[in-house]
């Protein structure tokens, strides 16, 4: 049993009905800033709100996700997690679309995001998902960044040994 608002749960009812355990709270991460960061620098990216939740044994070939569409509101401007907010599920509809698809459509935007600093990060299937968003990110960078392939897939390993490109990839 847990105390929460002068009412005794049980704890996974708490967690169920009482408690967002997929966002840090405000307080929290203003907490963290004022210890780690000037001024609110960590409020600038939020953390990954997705976890795996399916077990191999319970769904053969299938992986479940839990997402948390992330908005906040920060200097008086809605925001919108960098992720969470323009997913592309490309079974939901008639025409499939991937991800690659909408970042070759948001090509300027998204080099203007790398040109500020942007992290990138990849997690899903390693055979085709992660090599075709790679494929999309050399397209992007050969547009306005780079003139040639070899410039690309130099600009793409100085983001990863940057630690600003990185792969989550099964």
């Amino acid at each position: 049993m847990v105390g929460i608002d002068h009412e005794a749960l049980p704890l996974r009812q708490a967690l169920l009905s009482k408690v967002d355990i997929v966002r840090p709270s405000d307080e929290c991460m203003l907490f963290l800033a004022s210890r780690a960061f000037e001024g609110e620098e960590a409020l600038k990216l939020q953390p990954r709100l997705y976890s795996i939740a399916s077990s191999p044994k319970a769904h053969p070939g299938q992986v479940h996700l839990t997402v948390s569409a992330v908005r906040w509101n920060n200097n008086e401007r809605t925001r919108t997690g960098i992720g969470s907010c323009y997913l592309a599920f490309s079974r939901d509809q008639a025409e499939k679309i991937y991800v690659q698809t909408r970042m070759r459509e948001n090509a300027a935007e998204l080099w203007a995001w790398f040109e500020q600093g942007a992290h990138f990060y990849v997690c899903g299937d390693a055979k085709r998902m992660a090599r075709d968003v790679e494929m999309a990110l050399m397209d992007i960078a050969m547009g306005p960044g780079a003139t040639s392939a070899t410039e690309a897939k130099a600009w793409l390993d100085g983001l990863a040994k940057a630690g600003c490109y990185q792969r989550d990839v099964y």
